[in-house]
């Protein structure tokens, strides 16, 4: 009777488990608020660059999308004549394990080829779990754009700094030499964070120490 108990314990933590994968789902993640500082204001609002102005070709992979900067760089953000370094900061709606991060760099060199020097370069990435506290998660490389429309740069985020986001922010510390910064679109991708209810953790770890106990003993 014992032993089957201890197997019954040990299908209901192999449940739980399952159950735990099945809750992740990937998503494409759309931000759902956007703020700058300095603050673009109207036409180059930081808005921009979640509302997906300026993007193409979307019915595809998002490795093939591209983004065009519109009339005079209005379907971006852009920062005040003179400077080049800014923070944007993304509330994602929810919490997600966060796998990737799509960029489409400002392009405004339509105009002149010399504007491709304003694109964002080199960004610190910060993470929040509760969308007000942020803890630095990882360093990226932005390569300027060469042509508009641009496209899609995609970064691998890793660790656990990116596990149960629900805001991240990326302080641009340099552009690419431009007297201004400017940035088109950002996506995310990731899943919906899956916090085990305390029920089901302890249905985890009592079924874990079953499965131990059921493993055969060796004979002497």
């Amino acid at each position: 009777m014992k032993k089957h108990s201890l197997k019954a314990g040990a299908l209901m933590a192999a449940a739980t488990i399952v159950n735990l994968a099945a809750g992740a789902h990937a998503a494409l993640i759309v931000p759902t608020a956007a703020t700058s500082s300095p603050t673009g204001t109207g036409y180059f609002s930081a808005s921009n660059v979640i509302d997906g102005s300026g993007l193409a070709n979307t019915a595809g992979a998002v490795s093939t999308w591209t983004h065009n900067a519109g009339n005079y760089g209005g379907s971006m953000w852009n920062t005040p004549d003179g400077t080049n370094t800014g923070q944007l900061t993304f509330q994602l709606g929810e919490n997600f394990d966060l796998t990737q991060a799509y960029i489409w760099n400002g392009s405004q060199g339509y105009q002149a080829p010399s504007l491709f020097n304003r694109g964002a370069k080199d960004v610190n990435i910060s993470t929040s779990v509760d969308g007000i506290t942020f803890t630095p998660a990882q360093s990226i490389a932005v390569a300027a754009a060469t042509a508009n429309p641009t496209s899609t740069q995609t970064f691998s985020l890793t660790g656990l700094a990116f596990q149960n986001i629900k805001a991240v922010r990326f302080d641009i510390v340099s552009n690419h030499g431009g007297n201004v910064l400017n940035v088109g679109e950002v996506r995310f991708e990731g899943n919906i964070a899956v916090v085990p209810e305390p029920a089901s953790l302890v249905t985890l770890l009592g079924g874990l120490s079953m499965l131990g106990m059921l493993r055969p003993r060796r004979r002497g």
